[in-house]
């Protein structure tokens, strides 16, 4: 187990590291048994998913402005190694709690976005994800798709288990701009198993979604599944 004497000291670590980009803060939960002490594995997870403005590769000139983009602070090779085995084997107790993060620190990302692009004129995170289910496409990832992973087999155990708590996600994502989270919800309704065909695609038409592009994909496997062979 993880000694206790050491709780305090890494989360003194987090607060007053000198980079926030580096191996040795991605690797803080490797190896490690967190079962008795979850919350702080979830605070170093929740500290290596926030998000970081880091420059971009430019092709202008001198007098143009410079370019920038939204990481997260940790590694994606060392995230999806955390997330795959400490965080996924224990969804089912932690789904809430993982919920609140993932959705959090997505709408963060969007948020650093919008503040570089007002307009909103590209969309980086949808466009790099291809499905919100596993796909080949996906196999160059990104930080940001470790927090995908991690909403995604989220809302799916909540909907096993606390049906009220994953509908109340599903409304919130299926309001937003962010295209990632609305993905997310198209995702949810078509893999839920307490509403039928034609209420899913009752849902899908009240919601005004059919025509949606950046939901293209997710929303055309709801269709599929929904209609009859």
């Amino acid at each position: 187990a993880f000694p206790k004497w050491l709780n305090s000291w890494v989360q003194l670590v987090l607060q007053n590291a000198p980079t926030r980009r580096h191996d040795l803060l991605d690797m803080m939960l490797v190896d490690k048994d967190w079962t008795n002490n979850f919350d702080l594995a979830l605070t170093v997870f929740e500290d290596r998913t926030r998000p970081l403005l880091t420059p971009a590769f430019d092709f202008g000139g001198a007098t143009e402005q410079p370019r920038f983009e939204a990481h997260l602070c940790g590694d994606e090779y060392w995230l999806t190694d955390n997330w795959t085995k400490i965080f996924f084997p224990v969804l089912d107790q932690h789904f809430a709690q993982v919920l609140s993060l993932a959705t959090e620190q997505i709408s963060r990302v969007y948020r650093i976005l919008g503040g570089l692009d007002p307009d909103h004129s590209f969309d980086p995170i949808s466009f790099s994800r291809s499905a919100i289910e596993p796909h080949e496409q996906d196999s160059h990832r990104n930080g940001i798709d470790v927090l995908i992973d991690a909403a995604r087999d989220s809302i799916e155990t909540a909907l096993s288990h606390d049906l009220v708590l994953a509908q109340g996600y599903l409304q919130v994502w299926t309001s937003s701009p962010n295209a990632i989270l609305r993905r997310l919800a198209v995702h949810g309704w078509r893999v839920r198993t307490d509403v039928g065909p034609d209420g899913k695609l009752t849902w899908l038409f009240e919601q005004n979604l059919l025509w949606d592009l950046a939901l293209q994909h997710e929303v055309f496997l709801l269709i599929r599944d929904a209609l009859p062979y």
